[in-house]
């Protein structure tokens, strides 16, 4: 029957029948269709999360601000946070969460590559030089010198030795370099060393870049191994999407956790500029008669330096978070991919697959 003809597939092997190949595209449709819901509902989370952090402090710095330029009792008017509270209705809802689903959006579409980096900065330091040899990442060749790293030594020496770290690990400031090096980028210049290291030769075979040196040499090498991978995701798309399942799991913890990095980040900064009113406030409460002491004390300076504390300890300790796993869930990711490929290669008889 003609149902039961075997098809060519794009990637060289051959298919099964027609109602096969059916199926087969409406469950991409639908595993598409369901990832692209889930990661705007968790960019739109984000994108919550940072406005509420943002109108928490704007509320209080603004309480602040204008109750001490006399909006206050001064006039006999309402307070600012109560001003507020009578403005906020079902639209000025659905407007929050609206701008608050773009943020998401926009967190979720920025490059990874910065919070990798820090990441890998914070994995390297705590590695010793014979670690190092197993790592995905590697130096060939003397580290990089610049002013930077001289004018940063003070510093990282100081933070080494904050956190008590081991005079035989490498350091801030030499895994600072290394994670500066082209290689460093996703998916990383020695993932071959890396993968034979844990007996995983048979993957280590796969990749087209694992025995190269002098990665920095060609500016199009990280753009091809990257590009390298990404052709791999597309193939075993089409030709077993049920399979890919944890590929495209890993691909959304990675941009989830990218999206958390620098809506973090972003708060830092949104309190260090919430802090302009506050001072502006405890100037003007200074200057009418009252001292530093009870100025800093007051009522509303209180309660935004309680709201700003939590607000930024929260945003350091999701950054943190995220830096002590983000570089190990991408190296995951890469292994995921080179195993599935490998997989279906030899159980489902796709041998130009990795081509």
């Amino acid at each position: 029957m003609e149902t039961n003809a075997t098809i060519p597939n794009p990637s060289g092997g051959y298919g099964s029948q027609q109602a096969g190949s059916d199926s087969r595209d409406w469950l991409q449709s639908a595993s598409g269709l369901a990832r692209d819901f889930l990661i705007d509902v968790l960019g739109s989370l984000i994108g919550i999360i940072f406005i509420i952090a943002v109108c928490a402090l704007v509320i209080t710095s603004g309480t602040c601000f204008l109750n001490a330029y006399g909006q206050g009792a001064q006039y006999n008017e309402p307070t600012f946070g109560i001003l507020l509270t009578r403005q906020v209705d079902t639209f000025h809802a659905w407007i929050l969460f609206i701008v608050a689903y773009v943020l998401g959006g926009i967190f979720h579409r920025l490059d990874p590559k910065r919070p990798d980096r820090k990441s890998l900065e914070l994995t390297l330091r705590w590695l010793t030089n014979e670690e190092l040899t197993s790592s995905p990442v590697q130096c060939d060749g003397a580290l990089p010198e610049s002013w930077r790293w001289k004018l940063m030594f003070p510093y990282y020496w100081v933070r080494d030795r904050i956190s008590m770290l081991p005079k035989s690990a490498l350091g801030r400031m030499n895994a600072a370099k290394i994670a500066s090096l082209p290689g460093a980028h996703f998916p990383y210049s020695h993932m071959g060393k890396y993968l034979k290291s844990r007996e995983l030769d048979h993957l280590e075979k796969l990749i087209p870049w694992a025995n190269r040196t002098n990665w920095g040499a060609d500016s199009n090498r990280r753009g091809c191994s990257k590009m390298f991978i990404n052709k791999l995701k597309i193939r075993m798309q089409w030709v077993a999407p049920r399979k890919c399942s944890e590929v495209i799991r890993n691909e959304a913890h990675v941009r989830m956790m990218s999206s958390v990095w620098y809506a973090a980040k972003a708060v830092f900064s949104l309190t260090i500029v919430s802090l302009l009113p506050v001072l502006a406030a405890v100037w003007r409460l200074h200057s009418g008669g009252k001292s530093i002491y009870d100025a800093l004390t007051s009522h509303d300076l209180v309660v935004y330096g309680a709201v700003a504390s939590f607000v930024y300890i929260s945003a350091l300790w999701l950054k943190w978070h995220v830096e002590s796993r983000f570089h190990y869930q991408r190296v995951k990711e890469v292994v995921y991919v080179l195993e599935t490929a490998y997989c279906m290669k030899n159980s489902m008889d796709q041998k130009k697959i990795l081509d």
